[in-house]
C-alpha cells in the first residue's frame, strides 16, 4: 500500500456526492455516503468502464456498462456483469480524514475474486 495522499477538503464531497482525483497516477472514486467516505479505482475492472456515472444502491456502485455490481467497503462483485468474461474485485482505497482534509493511500492488492 501506498502512502497516504491528500486530495481534497472534507466540504468538498458532502454526503450523498462523489467526486473523482488523481493518486499516485491513479483515478480514483470517492464516495460520501452518509459521512463515511469510501474510495475505489475510478474504472470498472472488467472493461474500464467510469463508474463516476454508475448508480449508487446503498453501499453498492453499478457500472454503467454492463451492470456489475460492487461493494464499495470490499471491492466485492456482488453481481458479475451482463457480458463476459466476469470480472474481478473492484480495488479498493484507504480513506482517512484529518483536520477536514481527505487523504487517500492506494491499495495494491485485492483480495476478492
Amino acid at each position: 500500500m501506498g502512502d497516504f495522499v491528500q486530495v481534497a477538503k472534507l466540504s468538498e464531497i458532502q454526503p450523498g456526492q462523489r467526486k473523482d482525483f488523481w493518486v499516485e497516477g491513479q483515478k480514483v472514486l470517492i464516495f460520501n455516503i452518509e459521512g463515511t467516505l469510501y474510495a475505489v479505482d475510478e474504472s470498472c475492472p472488467h472493461r474500464e468502464c467510469a463508474l463516476s456515472k454508475g448508480k449508487l444502491s446503498d453501499k453498492a456502485i453499478i457500472c454503467p456498462c454492463h451492470y456489475a455490481q460492487f461493494n464499495l467497503e470490499t471491492g466485492e462483485v456482488l453481481v458479475q456483469p451482463t457480458s463476459n468474461p466476469p470480472t474481478v474485485a473492484l480495488p479498493v482505497h484507504k480513506v482517512k480524514v484529518e483536520d477536514g482534509n481527505i487523504f487517500v493511500a492506494i491499495q495494491e492488492d485485492v483480495d476478492f475474486y
